[in-house]
C-alpha cells in the first residue's frame, strides 16, 4: 500500500459518510519522491446542509509502513454557524497529545481522549449536525402564489 491507495480509501469513506470535499480543493498530497508519507487537508460539507453554515475541517499526516498506516497527526473539527462545536486531535506537541475539544464552556479547551478514526469523528459530527443545524431549504420563505 502507498499513500495514494490510502487516499482512495479515505475518499470512499467521505462519500460513505454523506459528506463531500469542497469543490476546487486538492486535499491529498504525498511527500516529494516518497509515496509512503503524505497528508490530507480539506474542508468537508454535509449533504443536505449549506456548506457556508455547516462544515467539517479535516487534517491528517500519515505514514504507510508494512504493518499498516499510522496517522501521526490528525485534526477533525465541526463548525456550525461560524462556531467551533468541537473536535478531536492527535498532535505530539500538545498536552495531552491525543485530546478532544468539546467541553462547551471554554473555546478550544483540551481534555484527554482516546484515539478516534475519521469515520467515528464524522459519525459523531453528524449527530450534532442533525440536532443543531438547519437543513438547506428548511425555513426558507414559501413563494407567494400571487406574485406569479
Amino acid at each position: 500500500m502507498d499513500v495514494w491507495e490510502y487516499f482512495q480509501t479515505r475518499e470512499r469513506e467521505i462519500t460513505d459518510c454523506s459528506m463531500s470535499i469542497f469543490p476546487g480543493i486538492h486535499p491529498f498530497a504525498a511527500e516529494a519522491d516518497n509515496d509512503q508519507r503524505g497528508r490530507i487537508f480539506c474542508t468537508l460539507s454535509f449533504h443536505g446542509y449549506s456548506p457556508e453554515d455547516v462544515y467539517f475541517q479535516m487534517h491528517e499526516e500519515i505514514t504507510v509502513r508494512a504493518s499498516g498506516v499510522t496517522r501521526s497527526r490528525y485534526a477533525y473539527f465541526l463548525v456550525i454557524g461560524a462556531n467551533e462545536i468541537g473536535g478531536y486531535e492527535r498532535h505530539a506537541s500538545h498536552s495531552p497529545p491525543v485530546h478532544k475539544h468539546c467541553s462547551g464552556t471554554v473555546p478550544h479547551e483540551r481534555s484527554p481522549s482516546r484515539a478516534i478514526s475519521f469515520k467515528d469523528a464524522a459519525n459523531e459530527a453528524w449527530r450534532y449536525v442533525a440536532e443543531f443545524a438547519t437543513p438547506e431549504g428548511v425555513g426558507a420563505p414559501e413563494p407567494d402564489p400571487d406574485e406569479s
